[in-house]
């Protein structure tokens, strides 16, 4: 299991990706890690959305950069793919769709300040990457993952700037969040 019950990298996870840079690896990138608790999408799932993630989120830099490997942290939003059971909320998605596999919660459509809000998180959990010593990031933005929900037509329904009509306004968000993480 990548984390510990309350978001942190668990000790085994960071000593095994610190086993994949002893083998010989360029680059070990983490699990995806979620950026707000709003996108906490799976049982254990690393967060990197608080401060109090720092000291286990350096502890896997460390080991990491230790083996001569570049680290990255994979930072990420489930959308509706989040579990209530972790979030204690609805997921937040760009429109009330549940995914078309039928495996996801129905979600609530996001308000402007939500929208903005996780942008900020993307932000935040960069700023803290580098904080722990991780050599970069990558933003997940596969899987159907909230990325991906703001580009699709079927779970991108909205009417404003973050959706409507335009291909522009489709990949806003993304756009978006990497404008705030650089």
């Amino acid at each position: 299991t990548a984390g510990e019950i309350d978001g942190r990298f668990s000790l085994d996870e960071i000593g095994y990706l610190a086993r994949r840079g002893e083998g010989g690896i360029g680059l070990v990138m983490t699990p995806a890690c979620y950026v707000h608790k709003s996108g906490h999408a799976f049982e254990r799932q690393v967060g990197c959305d608080s401060e109090a993630m720092l000291p286990r989120l350096a502890e896997c830099a460390r080991a990491i950069n230790a083996t001569g490997a570049a680290s990255f942290l994979q930072i990420h939003h489930g959308g509706n793919a989040a579990k209530e059971k972790y979030t204690g909320q609805a997921p937040w998605a760009p429109s009330a769709i549940a995914n078309r596999r039928g495996t996801s919660e129905m979600p609530v459509a996001m308000t402007e300040a939500q929208i903005h809000e996780v942008i900020e998180a993307f932000a935040r959990a960069a700023v803290r990457a580098q904080q722990a010593g991780f050599t970069g990031i990558e933003i997940h933005g596969a899987n159907t993952y909230l990325f991906q929900q703001f580009f699709s037509p079927y779970t991108n329904r909205r009417e404003d700037g973050w959706g409507a009509v335009t291909w522009e306004n489709r990949v806003r968000f993304s756009c978006e969040v990497v404008k705030a993480v650089r």
